[in-house]
């Protein structure tokens, strides 16, 4: 279960060090152009359940760097430019009054506004979800699948078969490696409690940052009744979230992300009676940055999509990168032809010129945000801002109000670890002086007692 690697790591510390040394000035945004080409590209790897080889990133590293250095400073002002919107950050006070990014997960509901109450996941059990249309062998290897897990149905796990299909399908048909892909995918969920979601707090890990962090949102259908997604890369500024706040805290806030949305799909499948089926990603990269593809960007990206990759595997089925710099899709189009023929034919990637014919192709432009060249609008916002949350930098009034809340532990059971909060809690505890992982990630026999709500120390069950 190899995640998408971290492409700027796997160069030697001093090879890549020197080479962001001499990279001139003027192919900045060029170099984020490349990298974060390579960022999509693992994005959508774990979104089909696939990972580069090892052999294959170098050369994609090398690619991007050679790249840089045949661009020139005309190349910078057109992979820098981008629309005023997307530029501007709203105020704390603003977003909070404007309800931005509010309703970024009922966006496939027939009145996104008609319930406060984000989508919540089914996690045990049979949610009742219908079964897709199966491939030629697939029958057979998917009744081999539920009988190797017969045991984690019989605890009331959540092993139904449209589930299993897409980890079957996430690991090329083989049933023995879909069993393992399964059993660590329930670990992991069981490790973070993800099942108890809704008693964590969720006021600092999901509401206080909507309007900025994630700036995406699901939004409508495509011509085949697929759900849309749209996620605004070119505002997200995780490098400032980085700098701000820990993993811990990053990780949790893509936790309550992921699981919202995977809600929402399967909500919106059980509603309209139709399989669950991979939605289309649409990649907005007006107003990408070079400080949006640093090292420590790559490296944090590489960790998410890891839980990622269990968590929701084969939820993708189409991504279109939109308003794409000439940069960008140059980067894009060198190395595309090293992804496997069936991953390469669902990215597509267009110029701010060709995004509305692409996105033509696959959604009805009566669908398609104003902002973007459709005719949608949400309370007469052309940037549809209620559901797909507009990014840009987090103010520092927000990460405040952030910390506060995780300090009071509202909207949820605030729980302690020896000490420390526990990571359902929103805070992951860090290794120790003795290199110790936490208690949470080792097995049952090595963790120490945690305290109960009382602060009585409780055995580990």
């Amino acid at each position: 279960l190899k995640p998408p690697p971290d492409y700027a790591a796997l160069l030697r510390p001093r090879t890549r060090d020197a080479a962001l040394i001499a990279m001139p000035k003027q192919t900045g945004s060029v170099a984020a152009a490349a990298l974060l080409s390579a960022s999509v590209t693992s994005a959508c790897l774990a979104g089909f359940g696939t990972a580069l080889s090892p052999t294959v990133a170098p050369l994609l590293v090398v690619i991007a760097f050679a790249l840089l250095w045949r661009r020139t400073a005309a190349s910078e002002r057109e992979a820098s430019s981008a629309p005023a919107e997307a530029a501007g950050a709203p105020g704390v006070a603003d977003a909070r009054a404007q309800q931005l990014g509010a309703w970024k997960y009922c966006g496939l509901r027939p009145d996104p506004s008609a319930h406060a109450e984000p989508p919540r996941y089914i996690s045990a059990g049979d949610p009742g979800l219908l079964e897709p249309p199966l491939k030629a062998g697939e029958r057979e290897q998917l009744d081999a699948l539920g009988a190797r897990v017969r045991d984690l149905a019989a605890q009331g796990c959540r092993v139904d078969r449209p589930t299993l299909v897409r980890y079957l399908r996430a690991r090329g048909g083989c049933v023995a490696r879909a069993e393992a892909m399964v059993r660590q995918w329930l670990q992991l969920r069981a490790d973070l409690d993800l099942d108890r979601l809704e008693e964590w707090n969720l006021e600092a890990y999901e509401k206080c940052l909507a309007p900025w962090w994630i700036p995406c949102g699901v939004l409508r259908y495509g011509l085949q009744g697929e759900p849309v997604m749209y996620e605004r890369i070119g505002a997200s500024k995780l490098k400032r979230m980085i700098d701000k706040l820990d993993f811990a805290d990053l990780r949790t806030l893509d936790l309550v992300h992921c699981t919202r949305l995977h809600a929402a799909l399967e909500e919106d499948a059980l509603q309209r009676n139709v399989p669950l089926r991979g939605a289309i990603v649409v990649f907005d990269v007006a107003g990408l940055g070079w400080e949006q593809c640093s090292l420590s960007v790559g490296r944090t990206l590489s960790k998410l999509v890891e839980t990622r990759d269990l968590l929701m595997p084969e939820l993708v089925g189409r991504i279109l990168v939109v308003n794409a710099s000439p940069a960008f899709s140059k980067a894009f189009n060198m190395f595309s032809y090293l992804l496997p023929a069936d991953t390469r034919a669902k990215v597509q990637v267009a110029s701010a010129a060709g995004s509305k014919a692409l996105l033509a192709q696959h959604i009805d432009l009566s669908d398609v945000p104003a902002f973007l060249g459709g005719a949608l609008r949400i309370a007469g916002d052309a940037q549809c801002r209620r559901i797909i949350a507009p990014g840009g930098p987090v103010p520092d009034a927000a990460l405040d109000e952030f910390r506060r809340l995780r300090a009071e532990g509202r909207g949820g059971a605030r729980r302690r670890v020896a000490g420390r909060e526990d990571p359902r809690a929103g805070v992951v505890a860090e290794k120790d002086a003795a290199g110790e992982a936490p208690w949470w990630l080792q097995c049952c026999s090595a963790r120490p007692p945690r305290q109960s709500s009382q602060g009585d120390l409780v055995a580990v069950q």
